[in-house]
């Protein structure tokens, strides 16, 4: 007796291979997209990285630029120590390493829960990445120090980048943020280039404490304080607690401190 091509089985049994037939396809489309993916990954982050810096012109080629002026560094926070040589045993490259992933992802191994956290951000990576722009290609000098920087705004988390002058470690050369919810024409300005150049020149620190403010009057007239987003109070509070919270002891303190203590040592003995 022949089958029914129609049957309740026969319907089911050609649902469960047109289904196995798409996993197929889409796990190995994704396989085959991850390595682009991640290459574009990288170049995002390494052109924002650049803009933080201002090497990032028109026509300028990311990858080229960023493997001749900037060194990656990985460093341990809670100890300001440089761990890149334990990062590149452990994931193959320092590049691969994403500790902002890591702490998000809540592996207890590359991240602590804060008690203290201003910047609202609930974990904080062991281990974060440290950009050494160096004077040129050929001269290894630092010019400055690119930090990775995010914090709660009033919807979503900020993402960026600061360069801080390698003279004082202090002096900001520039900021960006790549990545943001904030509400387009108000907070979401963080991304005006306009309002990312008042911050060029400015200082973090007063007197060795975090100064930084953002005030809706008669910014220019004080090296500690940056133009206010019209509108967007809580975004500007987010931006100070932030830059607070990564310029203090729970981030970059500890290194920022031991390159001064180097750096002094090594003009004494010149």
């Amino acid at each position: 007796m022949a089958s029914n091509k129609n049957s309740i089985a026969n319907t089911l049994l050609t649902s469960v291979i047109l289904c196995l037939i798409c996993a197929s396809i889409v796990s190995a489309a994704a396989v085959g997209l991850r390595t682009m993916q991640d290459k574009n990954k990288l170049k995002d982050r390494q052109a924002n990285i650049l803009a933080a810096a201002g090497l990032k012109e028109e026509g300028t080629n990311i990858t080229e630029t960023f493997n001749a002026r900037i060194e990656d560094h990985v460093i341990d926070l809670n100890t300001g120590e440089d761990v890149t040589d334990q990062v590149i045993k452990e994931f193959g490259s320092v590049a691969k390493y994403d500790s902002i992933d890591l702490a998000e992802s809540n592996n207890d191994q590359y991240s602590d829960i804060l008690t203290n956290d201003p910047a609202t951000i609930k974990r904080r990576e062991k281990w974060a990445h440290v950009y050494i722009v160096k004077t040129s290609e050929m001269d290894v000098t630092p010019l400055m120090y690119v930090f990775p920087i995010r914090g709660k705004g009033l919807w979503s988390i900020l993402k960026g980048f600061i360069a801080l002058d390698a003279k004082d470690m202090d002096t900001i050369v520039g900021i960006t943020y790549y990545s943001h919810q904030e509400t387009p024409g108000l907070g979401g300005e963080v991304d005006n280039p306009v309002w990312k150049s008042h911050w060029v020149g400015k200082k973090l620190f007063k007197n060795d404490k975090f100064a930084m403010k953002l005030v809706k009057t008669d910014w220019q007239s004080s090296p500690y304080t940056v133009d206010a987003l019209s509108g967007a109070t809580i975004t500007c509070r987010g931006v100070e607690r932030m830059l607070d919270f990564w310029m203090g002891e729970q981030g970059f303190e500890k290194y920022i401190d031991n390159v001064k203590t180097a750096e002094a040592k090594a003009q004494a003995s010149n």
